[in-house]
Parts: structure tokens; C-alpha cells; sequence
């Protein structure tokens, strides 16, 4: 150990998370005796643990800084293990609200406040007392330099820490009166800080365009820090006081920053995947050639199109929006056969896409006229070839038909075995994913605050469309289902275009379709504001049927999604059965039975590209890191089950909460988890309306 803070007390708060753990670390190694608090006590007692066992004098216990009671046994906990108290470390911990800021709610207002600067502010007070005993008692906040320059998608995030570079300059001129200095380290692009909820470094492509900001060239590691705020409690630092003292890489200079889109989907991708296509064709025939076609454009009148969206096979192995594309991929190569407009298809419809910036984006090595087609597949298949074509049969000419004919004897599952490969995403994709995750709980969020007290569900899909694609979302991912009343008893009711009574819950099922990637997100409230007490019962129980599909799903490995539907059943039998959902007498066979009527679609789906994606997955197998999956109990009570097995209090009730899920190494991450789902949230969340 160094030693420089031999004899001195140091609280740290949320000291498990990466950035407090590297402080502790640190200000442990110089000879600092720490006392540590997190909301996490499991992580708490493994950093507790792991310091001790470095010969790191360090104690720790679970408060909740933002209520008074525990601040005071905070502070009365660290003099009752160490007598005094000489520096307090404040980390507030991460930062999860994103987004316009015109866009956030008045409940994500208040909690990025009082988060990053309402229970700093406190916890700095309630601890002044303590650090005036001490010999050079201080202050040291974390702060970031989104209080210097605003970063677009957090744009409270960065107006709260502005607050925070003045709240440490009011704080020194008073605290100085007794001594105690205050300083702000105020963090550049750290790894794991809380500006890191917009971007991601678990892809090279995105580290390298974050690294290109920063005039050090690399994202910051949570150690780096660590020797500063050392320094700011040790004795060196006696006559600095006031500062904001940033640890930036040099980026304190730059002005506003606008991230890019961080995490393409990079041509290199889209070759890799044409190239573990063949790897896979392989296994089953030495030789294929792959014929996948892409979506034609569809019209509901003529001359009237649908909007067009590109089959997501073909756009998941080139990119290529183009309408009517084919592509052809041999062991040697691959091909995008484009249809070439005509003057008069120019006129109307506008070019097409040039074949230079296909081949710049797809990385296939040439790009031909669609005519060309037949009389290269004629030259490219020979013999010893198998054909791996599209099986759903879409729309092709004869000779193409022809063609499948002659190689019938070396059938290959195309889109079999493109769903293997899909089924699993890549860092780009979850990056992706998770934006449009994002802006459907934005969009969600921004219903339940705005139409309290709307009177038609068609509002509500308009008002869905907006929102999304005001965002950034291309479109809706599906036709949404806007169902109040009864209505929400019919799974997948999308006519939306009824009355709504003042007194029925609304569901809402919505997501949006970002860049090919979709969100898949269902919520439900009440249009008063306020659940009646019937609804209220209900929606807690389904509310916690969610949470403990979220706690299966964290911690059951091998997760499966089969195995995760029949937990739902045994968790709704047990809790709707606590509150008396069910009539006397029934059986606890009956009551299962009965939950399978109450819920009778799946638990979960893949989700990707697709809202129903890789449909030839199995159900039935683990799930690696990686996969996109959704819960959502369900439970829709009809008229008929009110007459003979369930309570009629609760007749015409459908609730459905739905979240997107990633697995990962360590368990699972909710993407849509800002959309708001808690009774309490969400009519907190409605009474607050936007003017």
C-alpha cells in the first residue's frame, strides 16, 4: 500500500457498481479505511469481500440515499465502525433516461434530479457535520462533462449535471467556512458512466468511432478516475476547493456532440453472413448455389403501394431495399440482381439505388439488370451444384420455376438455415434492438401521459405513429392493437377504431420498427388515471406473474422458452389464486386448466428483424447469450369463464404486459425496461400531463 490516506475515513456510495469499485480499490490501496453503501447487497458483499481480501480495511451495508431515515443510519453506521468521518465519495451511479428532452415525463425529471443532484446535495449535508472534526475533511462528487456540453438522446441527463458543476462551487464557499473542501471529477466517455446508455463498446466498429472524439483516443476505463479523486481527499489537496476537475481525454474543449448512428450494420457483416450461410449449406452439400428473392412492392388499389418493407432474409444478407431484388450467392461469389427502372418508372417512383453504392454497402462482387437472371443461373448451376432456394415460392418466372425443377433431387432448407443464423444477434443488432426498444417505451410513455381521458382508440394509433417516427423509427413494427374494455379480450385486435368509456383500461401492444430491427412492446391504463379496485387487483397480479418470468429468466440456466411458459402457468395459479381470483372448490388441476384458458398464447417469441422472428426456431432448446426474446403474461377474462370459474368482479378484464429481453453472460437485460408498467408508475405517470 502507498499509504497516502493511511488513518483516513472514506464513505463511497454505490460503490459496487464498475466506477465505485475502482475508487474503493484505489482509495483502499493508499491506506484509506472505507465504508461502502449500494442498493445491491449481493454485489455490495462481493466488493466488501474481494477488498479484504486485497488486506483492504472496508465495511459496507444497503441504504437508500434518497430516504432520510436511511441517510441518518448511514452516517450513524460509519461513526459507530470508525468514529469519524474524513472524505465522502459520491457516486451517484448510472443513468437510464434517455431521449428528447422535450420528450422526457415530469416522473423522469424527478428521478434523474434527485438522483444526480437532490441526494448528493443531501448526502454532502447530512455529512458536513461529520467531515468538520476532520483534519481536512472533503467533498468529492462525480460528475460529467454532459454538464459542460449537451449530448444529444440525454439531453436532461446533461442539464442535471450542469446543476451539478454549480451545486460544487456553492457547496465549497459554504463548506470552506469550516474547512471542508468540495471538488467534482467530472467524466469524460467512461466505459461504464452515465452518458454510456446511448452508446456501446462491445463492438469495434462503434469503439472506433467513439475513440475518433476522444484526443486521446480511447474510451476512459473506470480506473481512470480513481488517482484523481485520491488525490482530491489526500493531504496533497489541501488548497483546492471548488473545482470541477475533468477526466475527459482531452474532450473538454469540443463543443456539442452529436453521436452518429454509432453501430451500423457494416458491409463486412452482410459478407460474414453470406459466408456462415455457405459454411452451413455445406454440411448438408459441398456445392450449393443459393436464389433468394426480395419482396416485390404490393398495392392496395392501383397505383396506390402499400409501404414497402424489404423480406428481412434478403435484407439480412445484403442490406438491399430495393423492391424485386434477387440475389444469387455461389461458392465463388454473390450477386444482386436489381430491376432498372424506366424513364417513366424514374419519373414517378425516382432511381434506383446506383449499382456503386450497393456494392459499397453489401459486399457482394458485382451487381447485374434483374433480366439477366435466368441465363446466370443457367451458367452457374451445373451438375454437382444443389439449388438452396426461397421455399415460400414468391412470384418468379418460369424459367426460375423451371430451374428449382431440374434440382429437386438436392433439396436445401434456405430459410432454415438463414434462421440459425439470425437467431442469434450480433452487437450491431442489439444495438439496433435496443434503440428501437427504446423509443417504443418513448412512445408508450408519452401515450399514458398525454391521452388521460381519451375517447377513441384510433387517437391513440395516430398518436402512436407520431411519436414513433418523430423519434427516429422508420415506422410502427406491426399494426398495433389499441383495445379498451373488453376488447382486450381479443388477442390481436387491431380494428382499434372504437369508443372508449371513461372508466375501462386500455391495452396498448406497439413497437417500433427501427432501421429493419423491431420493438415488441405491450402496456395497460386505465384512461381516468386511475385503476378502478378490480382492475387494480388484477393488473398487480399479472404485474407480478411479469416480475417473477423476469426473475426465471435471470437466473434459470438452461433458460428455455418453453420451460419459461410453463413457469408463467404455476406463477398465475399460485398468485391470481391469493387473491381470490378463482370461484371456490376448484381443483388445483382445474385452476392450471384455467390459467391456460386465461392465457392462451405462448409466454415468449424471438424477436429481431422479425416481431415473430426465426420462426423455425425451436421453443424448446437453450438459449445462448444473445437471443431477443419477449415475456408477456397475458390474462384475458371473458364473460364465459365469469359464469363458471372465475369471480365475476373481474368479467371483461384483459391485461397483457410485454418486454423485450436479451440474454447475456450474466442473465438477462430488459431493453424496453424505461417503458413505465407499475400501477402506482403509471398513474403517477397520467397525472402529470403534458400542457
Amino acid at each position: 500500500m502507498s499509504g497516502g490516506l493511511y488513518g483516513k475515513t472514506v464513505l463511497v456510495t454505490n460503490a459496487a457498481d464498475a466506477i465505485g469499485q475502482a475508487i474503493s480499490r484505489r482509495l483502499g490501496l493508499a491506506g484509506a479505511k472505507l465504508f461502502l453503501t449500494d442498493s445491491d447487497q449481493s454485489k455490495l458483499e462481493k466488493t466488501v469481500g474481494e477488498l479484504g481480501d486485497k488486506g483492504i480495511v472496508a465495511n459496507g451495508a444497503v441504504f437508500d440515499p434518497t430516504i432520510q431515515d436511511h441517510r441518518q443510519k448511514m452516517f450513524e453506521e460509519v461513526t459507530k465502525k470508525y468514529k469519524n468521518l474524513d472524505s465522502i465519495v459520491l457516486n451517484p451511479g448510472k443513468n437510464s433516461v434517455t431521449g428528447d428532452i422535450a420528450a422526457n415525463s415530469k416522473m423522469q425529471f424527478d428521478r434523474v434530479f434527485t438522483q444526480f443532484l437532490t441526494v448528493p446535495f443531501q448526502l454532502a449535508s447530512a455529512a458536513y457535520p461529520l467531515l468538520q472534526t476532520s483534519k481536512n475533511g472533503s467533498v468529492v462528487l462525480l460528475s460529467s462533462i454532459a454538464g459542460y456540453t449537451p449530448f444529444v438522446d440525454i439531453g436532461l441527463y446533461s442539464t442535471v449535471q450542469t446543476s451539478v458543476l454549480g451545486l460544487t462551487k456553492a457547496l465549497a464557499i459554504d463548506m470552506s467556512k469550516k474547512n471542508v473542501r468540495v471538488n467534482s471529477v467530472v467524466l469524460g466517455m467512461f466505459k461504464d458512466d452515465g452518458c454510456g446508455c446511448v452508446w456501446n463498446t462491445d463492438d469495434d466498429n462503434v469503439r472506433s468511432s467513439l475513440e475518433g472524439l476522444i484526443p486521446l483516443g480511447r474510451i476512459a476505463q473506470p480506473k481512470d478516475c480513481a488517482g484523481l479523486v485520491e488525490f482530491l481527499i489526500s493531504d496533497r489537496s489541501k488548497y483546492i476547493s471548488g473545482e470541477n476537475c475533468p477526466v475527459t481525454g482531452g474532450m473538454n474543449g469540443l463543443k456539442r456532440l452529436n453521436f452518429p448512428n454509432l453501430l451500423p450494420i457494416q458491409r463486412t457483416e452482410y459478407v460474414d453472413r453470406r459466408l456462415r450461410l455457405l459454411e452451413r449449406l455445406k454440411e448438408h452439400h459441398p456445392q450449393p448455389v443459393v436464389h433468394l428473392n426480395g419482396f416485390k412492392k404490393t398495392f392496395s388499389a392501383p397505383e396506390v403501394p402499400h409501404q414497402f418493407r424489404q423480406c428481412s432474409y434478403f435484407r439480412y444478407l445484403t442490406g438491399c431495399l430495393e423492391p424485386n431484388a434477387k440475389l444469387v450467392i455461389t461458392p465463388s461469389k454473390s450477386t444482386l440482381f436489381i430491376h432498372v427502372r424506366s424513364e417513366k418508372e424514374k419519373l414517378w417512383d425516382g432511381d434506383s439505388v446506383s449499382p456503386e453504392v450497393l456494392l459499397a454497402s453489401s459486399g457482394v462482387e458485382e451487381v447485374l439488370p434483374l433480366s439477366e437472371l435466368p441465363s446466370y443461373l443457367v451458367n452457374a448451376l451445373q451438375p454437382q451444384n444443389s439449388f438452396a432456394c426461397d421455399e415460400r415460392g414468391l412470384d418468379e418466372d418460369q424459367s426460375i420455376v423451371q430451374l428449382k425443377a431440374a434440382f429437386k433431387g438436392k433439396p436445401l432448407q434456405l430459410l432454415r438455415e438463414i434462421d440459425q443464423l439470425r437467431w442469434i444477434k450480433s452487437p450491431a443488432e442489439i444495438e439496433h434492438l435496443g434503440t428501437a426498444a427504446r423509443i417504443g417505451s418513448q412512445a408508450h410513455n408519452a401515450l399514458m401521459e398525454t391521452l388521460k381521458g381519451v375517447a377513441e382508440e384510433n387517437h391513440i394509433v395516430g398518436f402512436l405513429e407520431y411519436e414513433v417516427r418523430r423519434r427516429g423509427a422508420d415506422s410502427q413494427s406491426y399494426p398495433p392493437v389499441v383495445a379498451a374494455g373488453r376488447r382486450a379480450n381479443t388477442i390481436h385486435y387491431i380494428d382499434s377504431n372504437q369508443a372508449i368509456s371513461p372508466t375501462e383500461c386500455v391495452l396498448v401492444d406497439a413497437g417500433a420498427d427501427y432501421k429493419g430491427y423491431v420493438s415488441d412492446i405491450t402496456r395497460c391504463f386505465p384512461v381516468s388515471g386511475t385503476f378502478t379496485p378490480a382492475q387494480a387487483e388484477l393488473y398487480e397480479a399479472i404485474t407480478e406473474v411479469h416480475e417473477q418470468c423476469l426473475s426465471y429468466a435471470q437466473n434459470i440456466r438452461p433458460l428455455k422458452l418453453n420451460d419459461l411458459y410453463l413457469h408463467m402457468l404455476g406463477s398465475m395459479a399460485a398468485i391470481f389464486k391469493s387473491i381470490f381470483f378463482f370461484r371456490k372448490g376448484l381443483s388445483d388441476d382445474k385452476i392450471i386448466n384455467t390459467c391456460h384458458q386465461l392465457c392462451q398464447h405462448h409466454v415468449s417469441h424471438y424477436l429481431g428483424m422479425d416481431v415473430h422472428d426465426t420462426p423455425t426456431v425451436s421453443r424448446a432448446i437453450e438459449m445462448p447469450p444473445g437471443i431477443v426474446f419477449t415475456i408477456e403474461p397475458g390474462v384475458y377474462v371473458t364473460e364465459e369463464l365469469t359464469k363458471t370459474v372465475i369471480n365475476p368482479e373481474f368479467k371483461d378484464i384483459g391485461f397483457r404486459i410485454e418486454d423485450d429481453i436479451l440474454v447475456t453472460d450474466n442473465g438477462i437485460r430488459i431493453l424496453s425496461k424505461t417503458a413505465v408498467r407499475k400501477r402506482d408508475e403509471i398513474e403517477q405517470l397520467m397525472q402529470w400531463k403534458r400542457q
